[in-house]
């Protein structure tokens, strides 16, 4: 017992030596009043984050095909930053997508996250959520795990916003 005990000391302690023990996560949801299909139909298109994202002013898919794992997709923001990101799965009869962030002007790297919608109630719950870790660089800028938990959940609730009201005036 005392074998496994330190085996299992040894083995956590090489993850937080190699950062892999300190993944930061962030996991935000809205209950939306639309079915799951309507929310999927705008949510869940990878080359469409323009469409309902404020923060995003353009996608172009740059490789790959549209909503095929594989593809990426790279992302104009409001302020002129870019974003490249890859698409990992997707899942339309299922409601979800996985993808991972390739170049960001984002304080995180490892970023890999998962849009999902549900049914619930009369309508669908939407949850974002993630994984990333913060760089050293970012964190000798003073950028905390936290800090950019908060990025990111911004970057959510921003999005579920605007989700909320495009659904509403469809």
């Amino acid at each position: 017992m005392q074998s496994l005990a330190r085996n299992l000391l040894c083995a956590v302690s090489l993850f937080a030596a190699a950062g892999l023990a300190q993944a930061a996560k962030v996991s935000e949801s809205v209950l939306l009043d639309a079915t799951p299909d309507a929310v999927w139909k705008l949510a869940g298109d990878f080359d469409g984050l323009n469409r309902w994202h404020p923060a995003v002013t353009g996608v172009e898919i740059s490789k790959g095909k549209n909503n095929v794992p594989g593809a990426v997709r790279d992302l104009t923001l409001k302020d002129g930053a870019k974003i490249v990101e890859t698409l990992l799965s997707h899942n339309a009869k299922g409601h979800s997508m996985k993808y991972r962030i390739d170049q960001s002007p984002l304080p995180v790297t490892g970023y890999v996250s998962t849009l999902s919608v549900k049914a619930e109630g009369k309508g669908s719950r939407v949850t974002w959520s993630s994984a990333f870790t913060v760089p050293e660089a970012a964190k000798k800028e003073g950028v905390t795990d936290a800090k950019a938990q908060e990025i990111i959940a911004g970057i959510y609730t921003a999005g579920f916003d605007a989700l909320k009201a495009k659904l509403a005036g469809q």
